[in-house]
């Protein structure tokens, strides 16, 4: 194990697909090359972890553009970063189509809502014939899928339970800022990855409101990607925050959440994504066993156990703040962070 040394992000550029993203460890003979792949950043709350993500941030956007996704409100004052705030001035049309065949985009849209709400097999069969039927009659908001879903006949108490049930779960987010936000109009969803952004969550009450809008705001990404066609190197990142809520723990004959899949297939499109969580076992194994690099924070030993690093977890128990263990196809570094400075002309 070497003695700490600071992370810092350089950048290799690509004939015109991208650029390989480097993590250069200070004093460190080897560099941790990112040419496709994703990110694990993992830690204990206090150990460090958001520091990382804002140095991975501002190190990052001097090359490519990049997209933070702030559930606590704590990187606004990101340097070179655009804050945005949904349902003030900024908001997303939750029914963009973005060229998908009809029964393409009613099968996203009710996987989102079922990533949201983990709903029932009886509310996934009514909430999809709602919105066929919000799409036929060209919806924009979550109000017209809301009423959507009250024109809909019952035939039994039973579904009058299930159609209730969603009526309670959609007015939050028809209403106030949710409903703003969920609206679209006046911003072009692909601007979000061309230049730095900030989207403060924090701004909305509701874990459920925070959930769908982060799920929304992935599958636009992918909607871009696909746009953008395959790349053998990365052009685009996107960090999230609190990555359990969009990629949660699944055992193993289970079927993988849309948040997964989107994990899965944006690699593919040049898109880098930074998953930013506390424990290993609290998010799906498929992120720790696919991710390009781990930066592991101070954790319990029995978290370093199950991404199968029984040897580390004395050494991770027992990081300083601040302090990570960085493990990159087999290679292990142990690293001090620096600490996030805003550059001068925005501090």
């Amino acid at each position: 194990m070497n003695s700490p040394f600071c992370l810092k992000i350089e950048a290799v550029y690509g004939a015109g697909r991208g650029v390989a993203l480097k993590l250069k460890l200070g004093r460190v003979w080897g560099r941790i090359r990112i040419v496709q792949g994703h990110i694990l950043i993992l830690g204990r709350s206090g150990s460090g972890k958001s520091n990382t993500a804002r140095v991975i941030a501002q190190e990052a956007s001097r090359r490519v553009p990049v997209l933070l996704l702030d559930w606590s409100g704590e990187h606004a004052v990101l340097s070179g970063f655009r804050r945005l705030a949904p349902g003030d001035g900024f908001s997303l049309n939750i029914f963009e189509r973005a060229g998908m065949e009809d029964s393409d985009h009613v099968d996203v849209l009710v996987d989102l809502f079922d990533a949201t709400f983990h709903l029932t097999p009886p509310q996934l069969y009514m909430l999809r014939t709602a919105v066929k039927n919000a799409l036929a009659r060209g919806a924009r908001g979550v109000g017209d899928l809301l009423e959507a879903v009250e024109e809909l006949p019952v035939r039994s108490y039973y579904d009058h339970e299930t159609k209730m049930a969603l009526v309670r779960r959609l007015t939050p987010l028809a209403e106030g800022r949710a409903g703003r936000a969920l609206k679209g109009g006046g911003w072009d969803p692909a601007e979000l990855f061309r230049g730095n952004f900030v989207v403060d969550l924090s701004v909305f009450r509701s874990i459920y409101a925070k959930r769908l809008y982060t799920l929304l705001v992935l599958k636009l990404l992918y909607d871009h990607a696909l746009l953008r066609g395959m790349r053998d190197q990365i052009a685009h990142m996107t960090l999230v925050e609190e990555a359990w809520n969009v990629v949660p723990y699944r055992r193993l004959h289970d079927e993988p959440s849309i948040g997964e899949r989107l994990f899965a297939e944006l690699r593919k499109y040049g898109e880098c994504l930074v998953a930013i969580a506390q424990n290993p076992s609290e998010i799906a194994w498929s992120l720790s066993n696919n991710a390009e690099i781990l930066i592991i924070h101070s954790m319990l030993a029995r978290e370093v156990e199950v991404l199968g690093l029984t040897e580390l977890r004395e050494v991770i128990s027992r990081l300083k703040r601040g302090e990570a263990v960085v493990v990159e196809r087999g290679r292990i570094r142990r690293i001090r962070v620096r600490r996030y400075v805003p550059h001068p002309a925005h501090a």
